[in-house]
């Protein structure tokens, strides 16, 4: 039997806080414990079971602060029991999250005027769980995400907290709800939902995609559509093809595991190929597929030896060249593996006057031929095969400071020829010029703007813009360029301030994702066509600057004029909206969920309305997490200003990522009676939950998708929530 342990915690009585008091949380924990003992292949010896009730307080695992600290510091420490394969931390109870930290409520916890006395940081448990360097953690929280003090954290920043702390084998969050959610006990099953459907759901799914399905869908069946949504984060990526519970995985496990080897080979996407084939091997119970793996890895190495010419699978393969401006000098190949390609190497090709030298011919390095190997050997396969995807970011602002006359790319000639007011026709010179064949420049020439004849009412004029956008591939590379157009009208709000508002057209399309669709979620069914009538909408969310001059004040956190306004309420931008409506004389609100998937796709049905996939120069967002084959780009941690990235085919900018946007609706659990007219969806419960859009600065990729809907309390406060506005005043000649 493998070395696994487990730490399992359910709390029902709270000493200091008698309204805290749960019902299913000790039985939630003695279901987790029968689930991993022994079916999922530990030990009872070796699973430390806490219980927190009065009948089981002369325990010596009774669940108080300094107990906890013990079993993680000091009974679990690696001096204590060595290296262990896989280590289990469950926690069934209370939370809370106070100035920027999640906290785990022991049954000794003390709150006193909204401050924490005595409460177990779960950072902290996250460190004495990552002493255990060779192990694979999973970290599973049952508890509702509720605020304590100035500041909440999402559901994922726990999980964002543990990038920072160096693991060789990475760790998996599972959370019961999301931020802002509870979680609900039930009389019927006599169990918290989700630790009910999590025992389920692994009995069925061991791959974490699979299991965030069964358990969205469960949950919610459960609760009867309340509104609890479970999430799972899995760090590093390259974790979430790897069985949570290897004694445990089922035969659905492994036809999914082949499903995605195979896709990922007819996609050419050779090392992840084989990365999964190497689990399947491991995972697999019969000899019939553990053949089949060997065979399909056999058959890729052919492949790479002969799309590599003459050179054996043996030795490292070239990085690719860096694409070259017409008329330039070929810049010597790029030496040694793919793992040394670093950022040291400029994505942009030099343009220099004197010939190209030829570097040394790169010495090929022996690479072991692939055998059947343990955890830690495919833990090292995979460490090299993602570094080998891995290419160097760009730092924009760094390149356009330190460029030379010899480092021209056609982003820094856009950016130098600060292409404006200056007219389409340097902007086409421009484009012409640098037509060249770099795949990751998404770069895209300045708008150009021409004031119509036609008004809207009260006599505002209406503009035309021209403007560029472009699709990419899953691999982030521009497949298209599109010249593009749209209508909008300014709004002078005073100060010197202007918020610009683009029509636009009226329409169908399919609201809701495909079950095809990577990363989706079950609330985002069914799929259903809906009309949406032509209005207006804000070219950018709001920012602090219009804020400012509308409320009279600026919440952000991440100051700048320019960039959006967040931390704030839903009741903040309705009053905003109000407000505005008075200044102005026409009406303005927020979108309806169905205007905004709609004004996001512009037309387009794939995840992002730029295409496949999403990268750090499309949006800006949480890259820690990979969608599909982009490269690695900058996690920047804040917003950033405003239409800094390229605009989709409406027109609009930051549809995807910076700050999550409020919508009308109320939050409503799937799309069974949703309207098809384009208006919000409403519920009698006026503080029903509220929908939001969009991702955000902090959101992982699948939460910056067109169709991703999540739901939050309309009073809370967050740093990556903003909105934007829509206005549907009458057209005049």
């Amino acid at each position: 039997m493998a070395n696994n342990w487990a730490i399992i915690i359910g709390i029902n009585h709270y000493e200091h806080h008698p309204e805290r008091q749960l019902k299913y949380a000790v039985p939630d924990a003695q279901l987790i414990y029968e689930f991993l003992s022994p079916q999922a292949g530990f030990d009872p010896d070796q699973i430390l079971l806490c219980l927190g009730d009065e009948q089981y307080k002369t325990r010596p695992n009774y669940p108080t602060y300094a107990t906890l600290l013990r079993l993680l510091n000091r009974d679990l420490h690696p001096s204590r029991i060595g290296q262990i394969d896989r280590l289990w931390f469950f926690f069934g109870g209370h939370g809370v999250s106070q100035n920027g930290r999640d906290y785990l409520l022991t049954a000794d916890s003390l709150i006193e005027d909204i401050e924490l006395k005595i409460a177990l940081p779960i950072d902290e448990v996250i460190a004495s769980l990552r002493t255990h360097q060779t192990a694979d953690i999973v970290l599973v929280l049952d508890n509702c995400r509720q605020l304590q003090g100035s500041r909440k954290l999402s559901a994922g920043e726990v999980g964002k907290q543990t990038v920072e702390l160096a693991h060789s084998r990475g760790i998996t969050t599972i959370f019961s709800c999301d931020y802002g959610q509870y979680s609900y006990e039930l009389e019927t099953v006599q169990h918290g939902a989700f630790t009910y459907a999590l025992v389920e759901g692994l009995k069925q799914h061991t791959l974490p995609d699979q299991l965030e399905q069964y358990l969205r869908r469960r949950v919610a069946e459960l609760n009867q559509r309340r509104d609890q949504v479970p999430r799972i984060r899995v760090e590093p990526a390259a974790k979430a093809l790897q069985p949570l519970l290897p004694n445990a995985v089922t035969t659905a496990d492994i036809t999914v595991l082949v499903s995605q080897a195979t896709k990922a080979e007819l996609e050419e996407d050779f090392e992840t190929a084989k990365q999964i084939w190497w689990e399947v091997i491991e995972v697999a119970q019969s000899g019939e597929r553990i053949q089949e793996a060997r065979t399909a890895i056999d058959r890729i190495d052919r492949k790479i030896a002969r799309s590599s010419g003459a050179r054996s699978v043996s030795e490292p393969a070239k990085p690719p060249q860096p694409p070259q401006p017409l008329q330039s000098p070929q810049p010597a190949p790029l030496t040694g593996s793919k793992q040394d390609f670093s950022p040291a190497v400029s994505p942009s090709p030099a343009i220099s006057s004197q010939p190209a030298q030829p570097s040394p011919a790169p010495v090929p390095q022996p690479t072991p031929a692939p055998t059947p190997a343990g955890a830690q050997q495919y833990a090292n396969r995979s460490a090299v095969a993602r570094s080998a995807r891995r290419i160097p970011s760009v730092n924009q602002t760094s390149v356009v400071q330190t460029a030379t006359p010899q480092q021209w790319t056609r982003q820094l000639f856009l950016k130098w020829a600060g292409l404006g007011s200056a007219g389409l026709v340097t902007a086409v010179v421009g484009h012409e010029i640098f037509k060249t064949t770099d795949p990751l420049d998404v770069s895209v020439a300045a708008p150009k703007y021409t004031q119509l004849n036609e008004k809207i009412a009260n006599g505002l004029p209406l503009w035309k813009v021209d403007f560029e956008t472009v699709t990419v591939d899953k691999r982030g590379r521009v497949k298209k360029r599109f010249a593009k157009q749209a209508t909008f009208f300014k709004e002078d709000l005073g100060n010197g301030v202007i918020l610009e508002m683009v029509q636009i057209p009226g329409g169908s399309f399919k609201m809701g994702s495909p079950e095809t669709e990577k990363g989706r979620y079950g609330n985002e069914s069914p799929q259903h066509t809906v009309n949406v009538p032509s209005f207006f909408m804000g070219k950018f969310a709001v920012t602090q600057a219009q804020y400012q001059v509308i409320m009279g004040n600026n919440p952000a956190r991440f100051k700048g004029e320019n960039h959006p306004v967040e931390t704030i309420r839903w009741n903040d931008a309705v009053e905003f909206c109000v407000k505005l409506s008075q200044r102005t004389g026409r009406t303005y609100r927020l979108p309806s969920e169905a205007e905004w998937e709609y004004a996001c796709r512009a037309g387009t049905i794939t995840p992002f309305h730029f295409g496949e996939t999403i990268t750090s120069t499309l949006a800006n967002y949480d890259v820690r997490t990979g969608y599909r084959s982009e490269p690695e780009g900058e996690y920047r941690r804040q917003t950033t200003k405003v239409g800094q990235f390229p605009p989709n085919a409406f027109g609009l900018y930051d549809m995807h990522g910076n700050v999550w946007e409020w919508c009308q609706d109320h939050w409503h659990a799937n799309y069974q009676g949703a309207p098809n007219d384009g208006s919000a969806w409403l519920a009698e419960d006026k503080n029903a939950f509220r929908l939001r859009r969009g991702g955000s600065w902090s959101s992982e990729p699948r939460d910056c998708r067109s169709a991703c809907r999540l739901s939050d309390i309309p009073v809370n406060r967050l740093s990556d929530l903003g909105f934007r506005v829509v206005c549907v005043p009458p057209r005049t000649a």
